[in-house]
Order: C-alpha cells, then structure tokens, then sequence
C-alpha cells in the first residue's frame, strides 16, 4: 500500500496532499465550521482584540461543552434523552471555530507587527 493510499484511512502524512475521497468527506465538517465562524462574527463582532489567556478560556469552555455532551451521552441512564450525536457534532464544530478564530486572530497580529531585522 502506497502512502497516498494510507491517507484515506487516516494516516496523513506531512507533505503528502490527501486523496480526492478525503477532500469529498471533508468539504461538508470545514463548510460547517464557515458558517459557525459566520455565526460567531455576528453574533460577536470582531474578537481580534482579546488577550491570549481570553482565548484560552473561550476555547477551554468549548471544550467542556464537547466534555459534557459526551458524558451525557455515555451515562446509560441519559443517553438519548438528553444528548445526541447531532449536540456532539454541533459542539465539536463550534469548538472548532473558536480555534480558527484564535488562529485568524494571531494571523492578523503577526501581519500588524512591523518586520524587524535580526542580527
């Protein structure tokens, strides 16, 4: 099995671009993340300006909503009534926004600061 092969059961190589089957997959997880990310910018406005130790708590907290519908989901006793895949899905795409945004948000400060040269 060639690597380029191996891409499609998950085991992505640096350097190696994935196979079409994979991009087909993932079009419809990173258009969701777009619209979240849309979602977000108008429900908030520009958060560009927040210190880093915000954005940790904003991407912590998302990451406990993931926590908590997955132990929701796994107690026998609530499964399904009070949590499904779809909240699990949701979450996970919405914790994945938050990081674009705290990576847009790093982007847009490194093209703010001035180059300065280095000895």
């Amino acid at each position: 099995m060639s690597e380029f092969e191996k891409c499609h059961h998950g085991w992505l190589l640096h350097g190696i671009p994935p196979c079409e089957k994979c991009e087909a997959e993932r079009a419809p997880i990173f258009h969701a993340i777009r619209m979240e990310r849309r979602r977000q910018i108008a429900k908030f406005g520009d958060q560009s300006g927040k210190p880093l130790i915000r954005w940790l708590g904003i991407l912590a907290e998302e990451a406990g909503e993931v926590a908590k519908v997955v132990m929701q989901h796994d107690d026998d006793q609530y499964a399904y009534e009070h949590s499904t895949l779809d909240d699990l899905r949701r979450e996970l795409v919405q914790t994945a926004a938050a990081a674009v945004a705290w990576v847009e948000k790093l982007d847009r400060a490194a093209l703010a600061e001035p180059e300065v040269e280095r000895p």
